[in-house]
């Protein structure tokens, strides 16, 4: 069987949100996650919070709606609760939004304010770390999206730390 795809030259694209760095978020670098509703939702590297100490934010998670309506559902100070996700979120079943930070948390990270953290947004919109990587054999810098398999257990992976590479006496 053979599936061709037909060029339509005139299909047109409409912007469904600026970020403008300040409350909402600036630079989302990943992919979208979109529910059986069509709520979008995503995250933002930087931006948000301005009230932090880190001058261009540390980042959000939101939603946009059906109608185009943004809702930030956390601001990240860069501290314990994580900063700067470059990854983008999955949902389980329940409605429970799950993502990673690459920086922020404990831990000695690769730019040296953090290792990053595993988040939960529950269907109520209560945020929780739970995990906070400490840039030794667990990794630092979670980077890209987590997956979610059916039993609930999530997976991913780290830009660094690790025990690659790492000897043993001589």
């Amino acid at each position: 069987m053979r599936f061709r795809r037909q060029w339509r030259p005139k299909q047109t694209f409409s912007v469904l949100d600026s970020f403008q760095n300040f409350p909402h978020g600036a630079s989302p670098y990943a992919p979208l996650y979109r529910d059986a509703s069509g709520n979008l939702y995503g995250t933002t590297a930087y931006g948000g919070n301005k009230s932090n100490e880190y001058l261009d934010g540390s980042g959000v998670v939101f939603k946009l709606d059906a109608n185009g309506r943004e809702t930030v559902l956390h601001n990240f100070t860069g501290g314990l609760d994580g900063g700067n996700p470059y990854a983008g979120v999955v949902m389980d079943s329940a409605g429970n939004l799950y993502g990673t930070t690459f920086q922020g948390g404990t831990g000695q990270g690769q730019l040296g304010s953090g290792a990053g953290v595993v988040f939960k947004i529950d269907w109520s919109g209560r945020y929780s770390v739970l995990y906070r990587f400490t840039g030794g054999a667990d990794g630092s810098g979670p980077a890209s999206n987590l997956i979610l398999d059916a039993a609930g257990y999530l997976y991913g992976t780290t830009a660094g730390g690790g025990t690659a590479g790492l000897r043993r006496g001589v």
